[in-house]
């Protein structure tokens, strides 16, 4: 009895194994990037007629995983990096904060469609010296994908929200 137990627990074994080596693994990248994009309207904040941009540079890695297939199912990945805000046509005069989160993206592939995504960390945290935070974003979002609207939908969103952009268009405001 004890020789037939173990030899099925050993063929269960070499079964899982060889199933096992079938899988696809997961993909294993790293990036870098440095991009410089508007981030506030002070004229809407009543403090001038200029725009602070950020200079956002960063990097970040993630792993993309398939099914037993080859078809793309999720991808888990995590970005940090600093936001560098200034007036616009004024670079030399510079707010930053740094950001670090973690995403995790669902994908169906028997429909071809995004499905889930969520995200956790922090996205935004500038502080302006003498003052504390102007730009506090952190937390957990959780987005679902609408494939008729081709748009993704918050449906969670915990954590700190925190906008006060006009003591930072304040202080970034070009001399005359």
């Amino acid at each position: 009895m004890k020789r037939i137990t173990v030899l099925l627990v050993l063929l269960i074994l070499a079964f899982v194994l060889v199933i096992t080596a079938y899988a696809a693994p997961p993909e294993r990248e790293t990036y870098e990037y440095d991009v410089v994009y508007p981030f506030a309207d002070c004229g809407i904040e009543g403090v001038g007629d200029f725009w602070l941009f950020n200079n956002e540079v960063g990097s970040g890695r993630f792993k993309r995983f398939y099914d037993n297939d080859g078809n793309f199912i999720k991808e888990i990945g995590h970005q940090s990096g600093t936001d560098n805000i200034f007036a616009e046509g004024y670079p030399d005069k510079v707010v930053t904060g740094q950001f670090a989160f973690n995403w995790m993206v669902q994908f169906d592939s028997e429909v071809g469609e995004y499905t889930f995504s969520d995200q956790v960390g922090t996205w935004w945290h500038i502080m302006l010296p003498g003052y504390g935070n102007i730009v506090h974003f952190a937390g957990i979002e959780e987005f679902q994908y609408d494939p008729d609207a081709d748009e993704w939908s918050l449906i969670k969103d915990n954590g700190l929200r925190y906008v006060d952009m006009a003591p930072l268009c304040e202080y970034l405001a070009p001399s005359p």
